[in-house]
């Protein structure tokens, strides 16, 4: 009898489960879940095989699967399906497979790697060893509209997007689980704000309809660079509060680095009438002032230096008491509280800490806005705080930048979201059953795609109908009518199943829910999945009882360097092959992994007194030479697949793909390698201190005296830091050092100006600082166009002050000439 976890996306929902034993395949039904567990039972007294797939007791986004009375040298391979809404962050539609499990904080001693079930109870046990899991991962994808853009950013991958452009082939190397990465997969289509749309699918079992309608509210349309208005010069004041994760996980990647910078960013981008605070927490929690301070030079130079010395060095990951205490301290007298909450990890009580933020938020009028950092960041966590917060959720794994995030939860929490909105079915569609309106609340902001689904039985003669979102903000109303082809009928179940997962998390009775759950075939905490094979001769011997060690977000140190390709071998097994397709092949994120596999051996054993599981492969992983990786349980792949063996494990030997094509981007930087676990804290401090002198390097010295030349990432960064919290730039060495022009240069170009608006700057109180804000603002327009996203609320705030002393039409005309003397300096 073997028991394992694997995680799932939260939002998502297991819809089918299947075991193939030989040349069987049996297909697990929903039942209830105590009916489940002792039908899987008599299974197993009976000497048949079983087959048991339930949510967690622990969370929501794991599942735990059993499989019992599986003979000596039988395999069994267990197809898991799911689905579930793809999110939309940054602009792009985001797809993500979790490949470990999240930890969970509760002290920065304990890292869980391993789940032990004794007993019917599951055990944690910790351990700081690379997962025996590999993994391969293989995408179709079909839009409607043509895909602009797709990225994996933390996978190698091989990638073919259609001539058409409608279509798109994704697919991974097989290589060992990376320790704290998740399979993510961004892509961006070319209508992807398309205000509604609508599908109507068959279920070819029952022939029951379900409707699934597209809303995209979009009221007003967002504010130009160009314009004074925005977050900068909103007439509410904001009280901001930063809750920042420092607990010890936080160190693992560049987590912390991440969170750090994503902290300088909003600091410098708040509107200057807001008061702010920066709250850190482990297993205790610190603030930065006793209360929120004024936005000031003084308290912004202030907060960037102190947080630039944060460390992950506060222990557990604690946030009920920091949210706490924000919510108890006193509010002061017209503003309205902001919080925006950064972690990478869980908590033990997740639904304590939803509720306190929904009580507090609904009492406050506040709102909160939460970040996950890295992967493995507990989505159950960041997106209830969020939703209970009236607030959005974001993510951003290694490799992916979090700044167009913060500018877009930024824009959110400065303006006002749709306090009200209702959708109504129109009576032909003949609706049978969708979520109640009223349960349907929660917050609705500008470009958030917000979707709802109905079962559906129309009269026979029907061929349209409508669905109609009335929304409110700001006294305005907005009206979106979605027009209903019921001529135009796909068949499929994914839109029921989501039909009916969207009925269920608003059913409140535990029978009601249950019932429908086992109708529609979905697991939830009250159901499971169940599969019983009966054979011919049942299993007499004593059955031994094996955890199968969970793959879990460990720092990402030794697996980094470590994977099994892709091999003939395997894809013969089953694996899939994208043929290169020479006119549309995407190599743009193609990073070969390197095989290090007797580096990963050498850590293993290092590390053997710490391993949580079975003896049998803790010998297996020494014996073996150099593929040790058990073929125990293999990793999930692309249609949810493991297989599981419960005779001796079977080295699988390193193989390699033919080599990837050179690329003109860089290879990303390696994660160190660790020669002991105890040396983790003082090599991470190390490599940090690398890393920061390879940002420094970036700065590079040029021909030009006292010039030098700077990275287009750094000037962003460097650019923003300097800039005063009250919007301008100083005319200095460090300002022409970024430009790369020197200071006589730059003077030289103010005395150049046209004379009239030579005339008008010199009226200006403080003339060079008009100029050098100019300057700054046309480095981001000419130089930085492509993240615009991330520095328009910088540049507006610049506006906000340059508008005190010019005119419109004299600010465009100065940043013109600061651009041509960017362009062509003197």
């Amino acid at each position: 009898e073997a028991h394992f976890k694997f995680p799932i996306e939260d939002g998502v929902t297991v819809t089918g489960m299947s075991v193939r034993v030989g040349d069987r395949t049996i297909k697990g039904m929903v039942k209830d879940k105590i009916a489940a567990e002792d039908e899987y039972s008599d299974a197993i007294a009976a000497g048949d095989g079983a087959y048991l797939l339930k949510e967690s007791e622990d969370s929501r986004t794991m599942v735990e699967m059993a499989v019992g009375n599986l003979a000596a040298g039988q395999e069994a391979i267990v197809s898991v399906t799911f689905v579930g809404e793809a999110a939309v962050q940054d602009h792009n539609w985001r797809l993500v497979l979790p490949v470990a499990i999240p930890t969970r904080g509760r002290d920065s001693s304990s890292i869980p790697s391993a789940s032990v079930h004794a007993s019917r109870h599951v055990l944690h046990k910790y351990a700081d060893s690379p997962s025996p899991y590999t993994f391969a991962a293989s995408v179709n994808m079909r839009m409607s509209s043509g895909i602009s853009h797709l990225e994996c950013p933390n996978f190698a991958t091989n990638m073919a997007i259609a001539e058409d452009r409608l279509s798109a082939v994704l697919q991974t190397q097989m290589a060992v689980v990376p320790a704290g990465h998740d399979f993510v997969l961004n892509w961006r289509t070319e209508s992807m704000y398309d205000l509604a749309q609508s599908c109507i699918q068959k279920n070819p079992e029952t022939q029951e309809l379900a409707l699934a309608v597209n809303f995209v509210p979009n009221m007003p349309p967002v504010p130009s660079v160009s314009d004074t208005t925005g977050p900068s010069s909103v007439s509410q004041n904001f009280e901001f509060t930063f809750i920042v994760d420092r607990s010890g996980s936080m160190m693992c990647g560049q987590r912390m680095q991440i969170a750090i910078d994503t902290l300088v960013l909003f600091l410098k981008s708040l509107p200057d009438n807001s008061i702010f605070n920066i709250i850190s927490f482990g297993d205790s929690y610190q603030s930065l002032f006793p209360k929120a301070v004024q936005y000031s030079d003084e308290n912004v130079e202030r907060a960037v230096e102190a947080v630039k010395e944060f460390s992950a060095d506060m222990g557990g990951t604690r946030i009920y008491e920091p949210l706490q205490s924000v919510f108890k301290s006193s509010l002061r007298k017209g503003y309205q509280r902001v919080l925006f909450a950064l972690t990478d990890g869980g908590v033990e009580q997740t639904q304590n800490v939803i509720q306190l933020v929904r009580e507090s938020c609904s009492k406050q009028g506040a709102r909160l806005f939460a970040f996950g950092l890295g992967s493995g960041a507990s989505t159950e966590l960041v997106n209830g705080i969020a939703e209970a917060g009236s607030g959005t959720a974001e993510y951003a794994v290694e490799n992916e930048r979090l700044q167009p995030k913060v500018i877009a939860s930024l824009k959110r929490a400065t303006n006002r979201c749709y306090d009200s909105w209702t959708v109504t079915w129109d009576p032909v569609l003949g609706v049978t059953d969708a979520p109640s309106p009223f349960k349907l609340q929660r917050a609705l902001y500008d470009q958030e795609v917000l979707c709802v689904y109905a079962f559906i039985n129309p009269a026979p003669t029907a061929l349209r109908g409508t669905v109609r979102l009335q929304a409110r903000k700001d006294n305005k109303e907005v009206e979106l009518l979605v027009p209903i082809d019921l001529t135009n009928i796909l068949e499929g179940h994914s839109v029921h199943k989501l039909a009916a997962k969207s009925v269920l998390e608003h059913m409140s009775q535990s029978t009601e829910r249950t019932a429908f759950a086992v109708k529609h075939q979905l697991l939830c905490d009250s159901t499971a999945f169940v599969a019983v094979e009966h054979r011919d001769t049942p299993v007499t011997d004593t059955m031994e009882t094996r955890t199968v060690t969970s793959a879990m977000h460990l720092p990402p140190s030794s697996t980094r360097r470590g994977s099994t390709m892709l091999t003939d071998r395997d894809l013969q097994r089953g694996y899939p092959k994208v043929t290169p397709q020479s006119s549309t092949m995407q190599l743009d994120n193609i990073h070969a992994l390197l095989n290090r596999h007797e580096r990963l051996e050498e850590i293993i054993s290092k590390t053997e007194n710490l391993r949580a599981c079975s003896s049998s492969f803790s010998r297996n992983a020494k014996s073996t030479k150099p593929g040790f990786f058990s073929r125990l349980f293999s990793a999930f792949s692309s249609n949810g697949n493991a297989a599981a063996s419960s005779a001796a494990a079977t080295p699988v030997a390193p193989t390699c793909l033919p080599a990837v094509p050179a690329l003109s981007q860089p290879p990303r930087e390696p994660f160190p390698v660790f020669d002991e676990c105890e040396t983790l804290s003082r090599d991470t401090l190390q490599w940090k201190e690398k890393q920061e002198e390879r940002h420094e390097s970036a700065i590079m010295a040029s021909a030009e005296g006292n010039t030098i030349s700077v990275s287009p990432m750094k000037l962003f960064e460097l650019l923003v830091q300097s800039q005063k919290s009250s919007g301008y730039w100083q005319l200095n060495n460090e300002l022409a050092h970024l430009l790369s022009i020197s200071i006589q240069t730059l003077e030289q170009h103010l005395q150049k100006l046209p004379q009239m608006l030579a005339e008008a700057m010199s009226q200006c109180a403080d003339l060079h600082n008009t100029w050098a804000t100019c300057l700054a603002l046309a480095a981001f327009q000419s130089r930085l166009s492509s993240q615009q996203d991330e520095w328009e609320l910088v540049a507006a705030k610049a506006r906000k002050w340059l508008a005190k002393q010019l005119s419109q039409d004299q600010i465009n005309e100065a940043i013109t000439h600061a651009e041509l003397c960017l362009c062509a300096p003197c």
